[in-house]
C-alpha cells in the first residue's frame, strides 16, 4: 500500500535528495523552519511518499505533487501552489535527473513492470535564454491486476515565464486523469472511479531582492468524478516584505479563496486571510511576531466566521551544531473535496465539508549541523482542533470513504529527523520518526491516522556511472471502524521496503531497474484496499 505525507511534507523528499546531490549544504530543506510550516501543514499526518523508488499500492491517498519545471526565480520564498494537483501515486525515482536538466532542455523516458505496468514520461523545454522559457511535460503510467489500465495516471502540462529587468512573469496549464480501482462495493455501482483535473497559475514577482520585495499569484482548479461531483477553486496570494533597518523587518502575507462544491446541491464558500508579522533579529537572535486573521463564509459548526490567532516565534543560534526555536501560532484549515481527495481519492459521493479550527499550537525543537555533512532536528508539536477529519469506511459501501469530523481533538508530534551527504556527495541519507498522540471527543479513535512511522532514503553513487537507491516506509498504530461488526479493525503495519539502480551510458544515455514491496506485504494503508506484492519496473532514459 502506498506510504503517504505525513506532518513534514513542505518540500518533496525526491527533491531534497536531488539538491544535495547537486552540492547543496547539508542543512535539511524538508525540516521546520518556521511558524508557516507548522500550522498550515500540521493536518497532513502521513508519511512522504517521495522517497519511493515507485510505488505499487491501489490507490493513492495523499500523494505528492508531480515535479513541475519552476516558473520564477524570486528572492522571496515561492508561494506553494494553492492547490495541489491529485498527486501520482507512482514515483519513478531518478537520482541524477538534476544533471540532465540541466545540461539538455529535453529528456524521454519509458519503461515496463509486473502488474500490466507501461510507463512513458517526456519533458520538453526550450533552450537557455535570459527573457524567456518554456516547456511541456506528458506522463503515462497505469497498472492492472488482470489487464491494463484498470488504474491509470495521465499528465499533460506547459509552462512558460517571461524575465524583464525588475520582474519576472511565470504561469502554467495542467490536465490529468487518474482511474481508481474500487472494491467492496455492490455489484450495481462502478467498480471503477475516474478523477478528472484541470489547474491554471499564474504568478508575478520581482526579479531581484530589495528593501521592497513582492510576489503574486493567482491560481485555478476544477475536479470531476464520475459521480458527477465537481469543484471549482479561485485563489489570489500575496506576500511582501520591506526592510525598515538591517534589524527590523515589516512582512505581510494574504490570500482569498472561492470555491463551488456541487453533488447533489451546490455550496459556495469563501474565505480570506491575511498575516501582518514583524521580524526581529540581532546577532545570533531572531524573532518573528504578528497575527494570523481569517474570515470565512459559508462555514459549517460551531467555528465563528472570523478568528483571530497569534504567531509568534523565537529562534538562538547557540552553535551551528545547536539551534533551539519554540512558537505558538494557529489557523484555520480550509478543507475542500480536492484537498480530501489528496489524501484519500476513494471518497464517497456528497461527503460533507468542514473547516478544521486549529485553536491553538505550541511548538519547539532545536536543529542544527554537527558536522559539514550530518544535519539533524527533533522537536514537538502540540496542538488543539476542532473538527478534525478522519476517514471512515462507509456503512453499506465499505470500499468508500466516508469523513467523520472529532469536534474537539488534542493532538501531539514527537519527531527526529537526520539527513547525511559526505564530502564527495557520493552517499546521501535521510532518515526520519515521528509519533503521534490523540485525544478524542466523540470519536473513538483516529481511524487510518498513524500512531507511529518510519522513513529512510538513501543513494550510494560508484564512479560516476552507477546509482545504488534504497527505501524504506514503516508506518504503525492504524485502526478502521468495521460498521457491521461495531467494533475497530486493527490494520497491521505497513512496511515497505525498496531497491532501485541506475546505470548511466553516457551523460545522455542510462537505464534503471526499481523494485518495490520486497517484503510482499499486503501493507493496507486504507482497510480493504492491500498492496499487489512484489512490483518491479525497467526502463531507459535518453536526454537531448
Amino acid at each position: 500500500m502506498s506510504c503517504t505525507k505525513n506532518f513534514l511534507i513542505c518540500v518533496i523528499f525526491l527533491n531534497t535528495v536531488l539538491h544535495t546531490s547537486s552540492g547543496a549544504p547539508s542543512t535539511p530543506a524538508n525540516t521546520l523552519n518556521n511558524t508557516e510550516f507548522i500550522i498550515e501543514k500540521e493536518r497532513a499526518l502521513l508519511v512522504p511518499d517521495a522517497n519511493r523508488l515507485f510505488e505499487n499500492a491501489p490507490v493513492a491517498p495523499r500523494l505528492t505533487t508531480p515535479p513541475q519545471q519552476p516558473l520564477l526565480s524570486t528572492p522571496l520564498p515561492t508561494i506553494a501552489p494553492t492547490w495541489a494537483l491529485l498527486n501520482r501515486k507512482t514515483k519513478i525515482l531518478r537520482a541524477q535527473q538534476d544533471v540532465v536538466t540541466r545540461l539538455f532542455s529535453n529528456c524521454v523516458q519509458g519503461g515496463y513492470g509486473n502488474f500490466y505496468t507501461p510507463y512513458l514520461e517526456g519533458h520538453f523545454g526550450s533552450k537557455q535564454n535570459p527573457k524567456y522559457a518554456y516547456g511541456l511535460h506528458f506522463r503515462h503510467l497505469s497498472f492492472g491486476k488482470d489487464q491494463y489500465g484498470e488504474e491509470s495516471n495521465n499528465t499533460l502540462q506547459a509552462h512558460g515565464k517571461v524575465l524583464r529587468e525588475q520582474w519576472s512573469l511565470g504561469g502554467s496549464v495542467q490536465y490529468d486523469r487518474d482511474g481508481y480501482a474500487l472494491y467492496h462495493l455492490p455489484t450495481a455501482l462502478a467498480q471503477h472511479q475516474v478523477v478528472h483535473q484541470c489547474a491554471a497559475l499564474g504568478t508575478l514577482a520581482q526579479r531581484f531582492q530589495g528593501p521592497f520585495n513582492y510576489q503574486l499569484q493567482v491560481a485555478f482548479h476544477y475536479l470531476r468524478d464520475r459521480q458527477q461531483v465537481q469543484e471549482g477553486q479561485l485563489g489570489l496570494k500575496g506576500v511582501g516584505d520591506y526592510a525598515l533597518n538591517d534589524n527590523f523587518t515589516w512582512r505581510v502575507a494574504s490570500a482569498l479563496h472561492w470555491s463551488r462544491y456541487a453533488h447533489s446541491q451546490a455550496v459556495h464558500r469563501h474565505w480570506y486571510r491575511l498575516k501582518p508579522t514583524l521580524d526581529f533579529s540581532w546577532n545570533a537572535l531572531a524573532v518573528q511576531g504578528g497575527v494570523r486573521l481569517v474570515y470565512q463564509h459559508g462555514a459549517i459548526g460551531k467555528v465563528s466566521a472570523f478568528n483571530a490567532y497569534p504567531v509568534l516565534e523565537v529562534g538562538y543560534e547557540l552553535q551551528p551544531w545547536l539551534r533551539p526555536y519554540a512558537g505558538v501560532g494557529g489557523d484555520m484549515e480550509h478543507n475542500t473535496w480536492q484537498s480530501l481527495m489528496q489524501e484519500n481519492p476513494l471518497l464517497a459521493p456528497g461527503v460533507t465539508l468542514q473547516h478544521t479550527h486549529q485553536r491553538v499550537t505550541l511548538y519547539g525543537g532545536v536543529k542544527g549541523d554537527v558536522l559539514a555533512q550530518v544535519a539533524f532536528h527533533a522537536g514537538l508539536v502540540w496542538g488543539e482542533y476542532h473538527d478534525l477529519p478522519c476517514f471512515v469506511n462507509h456503512t453499506t459501501k465499505p470500499g468508500y470513504f466516508e469523513v467523520h469530523y472529532a469536534p474537539e481533538a488534542t493532538m501531539l508530534n514527537a519527531f527526529t529527523e537526520l539527513t547525511h551527504t559526505n564530502s564527495a556527495e557520493i552517499w546521501t541519507t535521510r532518515l526520519r520518526g515521528d509519533y503521534f498522540y490523540y485525544k478524542l471527543k466523540k470519536l473513538q479513535a483516529p481511524w487510518h491516522r498513524p500512531q507511529y512511522q518510519l522513513a529512510w532514503f538513501s543513494t550510494y553513487r560508484l564512479y560516476d556511472k552507477i546509482v545504488f537507491k534504497g527505501s524504506l516506509c514503516w508506518m504503525g498504530g492504524l485502526s478502521a471502524w468495521d460498521a457491521q461488526q461495531g467494533k475497530a479493525h486493527k490494520l497491521d503495519d505497513v512496511v515497505d521496503l525498496g531497491v532501485g539502480i541506475d546505470y548511466w551510458w553516457n551523460t545522455q544515455f542510462s537505464l534503471f531497474l526499481n523494485c518495490q514491496n520486497l517484503l510482499a506485504r499486503a501493507n493496507e494503508r486504507y482497510w480493504h484496499y492491500p498492496a499487489r506484492g512484489r512490483h518491479f519496473l525497467i526502463g531507459l532514459s535518453y536526454a537531448w
